[in-house]
């Protein structure tokens, strides 16, 4: 009897490991009528939930990978992934210095190709880190709601921070 190892290192024989690949299959189409009809109905709302949900629940099934593929889909050297996952703008995976989280290279894909767009190519790495802490900074809810009430003109009182 053949057996795989799951996420949780449990022996799975080859039924159960197909069984649950069906089923992860049957979740997404599920979602995936859930968003047709969320379309189909006017409800914008719940079509982007099903949309995240949708699209975190397949990258969270996704396999690490290959710091020679990271490089490949973000356009960049092997050296340059390797770098960058030292510095924290991919994630590794594994355990092991040699693959990195699929989530982490979507996440940076855009920015990468956005600023090389515009012309950046030299000192990448410090322009997409930049990038990545202003994303952060900007997904911030305080600094979101004051960016709102400042644009609706509304006085924003800001506390001084004892010395």
């Amino acid at each position: 009897m053949f057996c795989f190892l799951d996420a949780g290192s449990h022996a799975m024989t080859v039924i159960e490991a197909e069984r649950q690949q069906v089923d992860e299959i049957l979740e997404e189409v599920r979602q995936l009528d859930a968003l047709g009809d969320a379309v189909e109905n006017g409800r914008p709302g719940v079509a982007r939930r099903e949309l995240r949900d949708l699209r975190a629940r397949r990258i969270g099934h996704a396999r690490p990978v290959r710091l020679a593929i990271a490089a490949d889909l973000l356009g960049v050297s092997l050296p340059t992934v390797r770098a960058w996952a030292d510095e924290g703008v991919l994630e590794w995976r594994d355990g092991s210095p040699r693959r990195v989280s699929l989530d982490s290279v979507l996440r940076v894909r855009p920015i990468v190709r956005e600023l090389k767009e515009m012309g950046q190519s030299r000192d990448l790495l410090a322009a997409v880190l930049a990038r990545v802490e202003d994303e952060a900074t900007l997904g911030d809810r305080g600094l979101q709601t004051s960016l709102k009430q400042m644009r609706q003109g509304r006085k924003v009182y800001r506390r001084r921070q004892p010395v």
